[in-house]
C-alpha cells in the first residue's frame, strides 16, 4: 500500500523481493522487465542502497508507470516473479495497482487500468 512518503518520493521500496537471483551479480542495480495487466511492458531500473540497510529501491522508470497509473496514497502494488516457464522476452515480473473503492457501501480493491 503506497504511504506518504513512498508517493512523495516516487520510489517503491521492496523488501525480500529479488532475492539472490535478481541478476545484480554483484553491481549496485540492474534494470528488471516488468508487465502490467493490459500486457504493457515497462523497465524499472532497481538499485541497492550503499548503506547499511540495503533495501532495493526503483527509480529509472517509475515516474513514469506512476503518472500512467495515476497512482494515489493508499493504492496497492502488486509485484510477483514469474515462473521460469512463464518469462518471456526477458519479462521478470508482473505488477498491478489496486485501488479501495466503496461499493455499495463496501470498501473493495478493485483493479486500476
Amino acid at each position: 500500500e503506497l504511504t506518504g512518503i513512498f508517493y512523495a518520493n516516487n520510489k517503491p521500496i521492496f523488501v525480500n523481493l529479488l532475492g539472490p537471483e535478481s541478476g545484480f551479480n554483484g553491481r549496485q542495480g540492474a534494470y528488471l522487465k516488468v508487465k502490467d495487466r493490459s500486457h504493457r511492458l515497462w523497465t524499472f531500473w532497481c538499485s541497492v542502497r550503499k548503506t547499511s540497510y540495503p533495501k532495493p529501491v526503483f527509480s529509472s522508470g517509475w515516474l513514469q508507470f506512476s503518472h500512467h497509473y495515476n497512482l494515489r496514497i493508499g493504492d496497492k502494488i502488486t509485484l510477483r516473479k514469474q515462473l521460469k516457464r512463464d518469462v518471456s522476452n526477458g519479462v521478470q515480473y508482473k505488477i498491478e495497482v489496486q485501488r479501495k473503492i466503496n461499493l455499495f457501501g463496501k470498501d473493495v480493491w478493485a483493479h486500476v487500468l
